[in-house]
């Protein structure tokens, strides 16, 4: 089994051991989950890398799990400084066997770090020999790593009475914190994870493992002092009281209060030092400590900073709009309206819903599938859709645009120019005539599309209900569609034309006192000389739709205006 480890260690290439280091699960994509390195621009084939003998991939998954289990090694060592506090006097403990397995596996990973390639920061190409791999580490972390792997029993034997057990030697293995910051960041990179829950965890970690350790380099620094009562912690206790004879945990508790007080910079002075080591040993802990806590709270702050620039941002653009109403006397409701589209726009960024900038940051097949699996059943259930050809249903879904509306907001004014026309997926609208609703539109229906086909002025206003949810068609890029699909084109005016003749659509026309001759003739008109003007020549889209309005008009006596 360990051969095959070994062998497997070796052997690999990188674009192999890529793939094999991220499996892939059905909640990720292929190349999400790999971390072989990119081509260059240009380039016509991915580059592929066969590394030399005994050199190992970054990417190894047998490398990574190693990693990982140095990285929990350090976390659980955490637990046997306050341990060895008590019995630090007790021969060969089994805290001190556990204690030195662990530093002769980081031992072994210093000898294989010098085997393993690394991927270099300017050219992003992965660097496999040996010398360089062997200069990189020597100028970096090797000093660091031997020093902090070396047993603490063989220092008892060799060192003076301040780097007895731990002293100065606590700090330096500090630097094993980088395994677990790597760590974090690999966990960092996985979608599958809480982003902000990890930050926490990596902080919170780095925090408490700085904490612990300098708060069993203060009570080591007191307990192998030469005069127990010139210490910090001596100074603390009643007269006549040996610290050294309180509880594990009374000790403890009192060394990581004072640990924490100096690493939160908000000591009481309750405690402090007293000698010149311990003295010394504060001044270092406090320049350590000055770049971790500046790490932590600035991270933290931006952290918070995420969430609350949102929630500042929503709350100036509120106030900005109220102070607009009442500076130009504008009515209530439309001040009603305007700071519930500014809502309605923060909670769609606060809940993920931008389906704007999600899309448009996706290449146009990947739009076009995500818009046909959301939308194209509920394109397909229009009445002005049916016995319409696949083909056209794909281009539509592919153009239309999803929108949302608060309550009590009007999406199309009486009288607008017919520039669009809505689906609504989900919701209701009112339809209002002079002030007064004359109709409803629910889940399913469409609105506006009778002055689009017909080029008429709208002859209603449109308003939500409640919140609704919208899909938005332009009228030019509607036309283009159709006019590719005669046949098809020809169904759509044949569809709208029954829709017409509906009685309860009927009613609702006469209602509004139009005719569809006289609206017919009137949409012809104008449709020729806003298309004079626009393009200098009429539409032969405007045209064709007016032609088939007028053909089929004839036989209904209703109007053309809003939606189902």
């Amino acid at each position: 089994m360990a051969s095959s480890i070994v062998r497997q260690l070796f052997s690999s290439t990188p674009d192999q051991l890529s793939t094999e280091s991220s499996p892939q699960t059905p909640l990720l994509p292929a190349f999400h989950a790999t971390t072989a390195p990119l081509p260059a621009l240009g380039a016509r084939r991915n580059p592929r890398y066969n590394l030399r003998a005994f050199a190992i991939s970054p990417h190894n998954v047998y490398y990574s799990g190693w990693q990982l289990l140095l990285a929990l090694l350090v976390i659980s060592s955490a637990a046997v400084p306050p341990a060895e506090m008590v019995l630090d006097n007790e021969g060969w403990s089994l805290l001190s066997v556990a204690d030195n397995i662990c530093n002769i596996l980081f031992g072994i990973d210093i000898i294989l770090t010098f085997f393993v390639a690394y991927v270099d920061e300017y050219t992003h190409r992965i660097v496999d020999d040996h010398r360089k791999i062997a200069t990189k580490y020597a100028i970096s972390w090797l000093a660091l790593d031997v020093l902090s792997s070396i047993p603490m029993k063989a220092i008892r034997n060799v060192s003076p009475m301040i780097l007895n057990e731990y002293g100065l030697f606590s700090l330096i293995r500090l630097c094993r914190l980088k395994r677990i910051l790597d760590m974090f960041n690999k966990w960092e990179n996985d979608i599958t994870l809480n982003y902000n829950w990890l930050r926490c965890a990596k902080f919170a970690s780095v925090s408490i493992y700085v904490i612990n350790r300098a708060a069993c380099l203060f009570y080591v620094l007191a307990a192998y002092n030469d005069d127990p009562t010139n210490t910090w912690i001596g100074q603390a206790m009643p007269q006549g009281v040996d610290f050294r004879k309180l509880g594990l945990w009374c000790r403890y508790i009192l060394c990581m209060y004072w640990s924490t007080t100096t690493f939160s910079t908000a000591g009481y002075g309750d405690l402090h030092p007293v000698n010149s080591k311990e003295r010394a040993a504060c001044t270092i802990y406090m320049l350590l400590i000055f770049a971790a806590s500046s790490y932590v709270i600035g991270n933290i702050s931006q952290l918070m900073i995420d969430v609350t620039m949102k929630r500042k941002s929503y709350r100036e653009l509120v106030q900005a709009a109220t102070g607009f109403a009442l500076r130009n006397r504008l009515p209530s409701h439309l001040e009603d309206q305007m700071i519930s589209h500014l809502t309605l726009n923060y909670r769609t960024n606060l809940e993920g819903l931008q389906e704007k900038m999600i899309l448009d940051s996706l290449p146009n097949a990947i739009r076009t599938s995500i818009s046909h699996h959301l939308f194209h059943s509920v394109i397909d259930k229009v009445y002005l859709f049916r016995t319409v050809s696949e083909g056209v249903l794909f281009e539509l879904v592919r153009e239309i645009k999803v929108e949302y509306f608060p309550p009590n907001k009007d999406v199309i004014l009486k009288n607008d120019t017919p520039t669009d026309f809505y689906i609504i997926v989900s919701g209701a609208v009112d339809l209002l005539g002079e002030d007064q609703v004359v109709g409803e539109a629910r889940k399913g229906e469409v609105v506006g599309e009778i002055g689009v086909l017909c080029f008429k002025p709208q002859l209603f206003t449109v308003r939500t209900k409640r919140l609704t949810q919208l899909l938005r068609l332009d009228r030019t890029t509607f036309l283009n569609i159709v006019k590719g699909h005669a046949e098809d084109g020809a169904n759509i005016m044949k569809n709208f034309t029954e829709h017409l003749n509906d009685p309860g659509m009927k009613q609702l026309v006469e209602g509004m006192g139009m005719s569809i001759d006289n609206l017919n003739s009137a949409g012809k008109g104008q449709l020729t000389a806003a298309s004079q003007t626009r393009d200098k020549t009429p539409s032969r889209d405007d045209a064709f739709l007016s032609s088939r309005v007028s053909e089929t008009g004839k036989a209904s006596s209703s109007s053309a205006v809003v939606a189902p």
